[in-house]
């Protein structure tokens, strides 16, 4: 038999669940914290991870901290514009971003370029890739406009 509890929707769901903005600040942080390690200890970054550090290592390594920091401040100023679609749009791009990242881990971890520090950005990369399908695939296109009317019903177990 089953309860008469009310039907969440999706709208309502979001609401109650960890918004986008919450995954942006925690990519965000993960990002900058990595970016900071690859521009002032390149050297220090790619031992750790097994790379032989020649100059041309640390020149790649501070270029990667560049990027990966701007990769943090674009999640940073996209976790504080809700409603205005930036959000949406930014997390198709972490989504592909943390995808093909993930896929050229393995790679490297299956084929000995890193080391074992290696295994910390391959937790890392699924996890936020995992994150942004989750928000996109489940929440509606806008505040005003559930997706395609699905509807989360909660159902008990049998009595």
């Amino acid at each position: 038999m089953v309860s008469e509890r009310p039907i969440v929707r999706l709208g309502e769901w979001e609401e109650r669940s960890v918004r986008v903005g919450n995954l942006l600040t925690l990519n965000a942080f993960v990002a900058v914290g990595f970016a900071l390690g690859f521009l002032l200890l390149p050297a220090t970054m790619a031992d750790i991870y097994g790379v032989t550090v020649v100059p041309a290592t640390i020149f790649m390594a501070r270029v990667f901290g560049a990027e990966v920091l701007g990769v943090g401040l674009i999640c940073w100023f996209g976790s504080n514009s809700p409603g205005s679609g930036h959000q949406r749009k930014i997390s198709v791009a972490l989504l592909v971003l943390h995808t093909v990242g993930s896929v050229i881990l393995v790679w490297a971890m299956l084929s000995g370029v890193l080391n074992a520090a290696g295994w910390s950005p391959l937790a890392i990369y699924p996890l936020l890739a995992i994150g942004y399908a989750f928000f996109l695939l489940f929440s509606p296109n806008s505040a005003e406009t559930p997706r395609v009317g699905l509807e989360l019903f909660v159902l008990s177990s049998m009595a």
